[in-house]
């Protein structure tokens, strides 16, 4: 299948990105995330009281990056799917918490992809 709606890509099983007739990726819509992207953004809406703190506990002992805001966390660029059910557990431990998960658009991998097509490009030619 050929594209220029790169939503579509969701739906395939390898996608290749080609620049000026040059292949500049080639893999799964899950590796160029990975690559090109800066990972899952996962949303904790958590209630105040004694739940929060061992939440932001258990995010730090994990290395994951969290910014507390009064009635939300959104926390961690790159998240593996055990992590993530791990986190909806705890979020259980807390009534009122919930855990959203987005992954980046491909739109978005593919601009970060140019993005580094042309930087390299430039620095071949200086």
């Amino acid at each position: 299948m050929t594209t220029h709606f790169l939503e579509e890509a969701d739906y395939c099983d390898w996608v290749s990105f080609i620049d000026a007739g040059q292949l500049v990726a080639d893999a799964s819509p899950a590796e160029l995330r990975r690559r090109f992207s800066d990972g899952y953004r996962i949303e904790l809406t958590i209630p105040d009281g004694a739940a929060r703190p061992r939440l932001a506990a258990f995010f730090a002992e994990h290395g994951l990056a969290c910014e507390p805001r009064p009635t939300a966390s959104p926390c961690a660029r790159r998240a593996r799917r055990g992590l993530l059910r791990v986190m909806r557990r705890r979020s259980r431990e807390a009534p009122g918490t919930a855990c959203h998960v987005e992954q980046p658009e491909m739109t978005e991998v593919f601009r970060v992809l140019m993005r580094r097509v042309a930087a390299d490009g430039a620095k071949e030619a200086a």
